[in-house]
């Protein structure tokens, strides 16, 4: 007599806990050829709209005042994407009115800014094995 094993293969699907996401924040940082002039954080449910953009401009042209003193605050060039509250009317009438000049970006470009390559690389580079602990609300 031929005793014979069976091995049971019944397939039991893992579970994997998940845990509720914390949110995404909204940064904006603006900097020069000398470095980071300003990283604004937006808060948390904050909606991104031309009264926001605009008071980060505000806040870029005080900081400009304090960490490039030798500069003229007139004579800065600005770059971002095409966004609505990049572009509308409001927007626009507030760097005139600080009297920036904005560099051109393609209408309807998916591409990244050109300046953001130079800001991504050594972001990861300076961040690369540090831990964030989570927050919640």
């Amino acid at each position: 007599m031929a005793v014979i094993g069976v091995a049971s293969s019944a397939v039991t699907k893992k579970k994997f806990r998940t845990t509720p996401s914390t949110g995404k924040v909204m940064i904006t940082v603006f900097w020069d050829i000398d470095g980071v002039i300003l990283v604004d954080v937006m808060a948390r449910c904050e909606t991104v709209n031309s009264d926001a953009y605009i008071g980060t401009l505000q806040k870029l042209k005080q900081r400009y005042r304090r960490v490039r003193p030798n500069r003229n605050p007139g004579d800065m060039l600005i770059q971002h994407d095409n966004a609505r509250p990049h572009t509308s009317l409001r927007t626009q009438e507030a760097i005139a009115k600080f009297g920036w000049t904005v560099l051109p970006h393609s209408p309807y470009s998916p591409d990244l800014a050109p300046s953001d390559f130079h800001l991504f690389g050594p972001l990861k580079v300076a961040l690369r094995g540090t831990r964030f602990e989570e927050t919640r609300p």
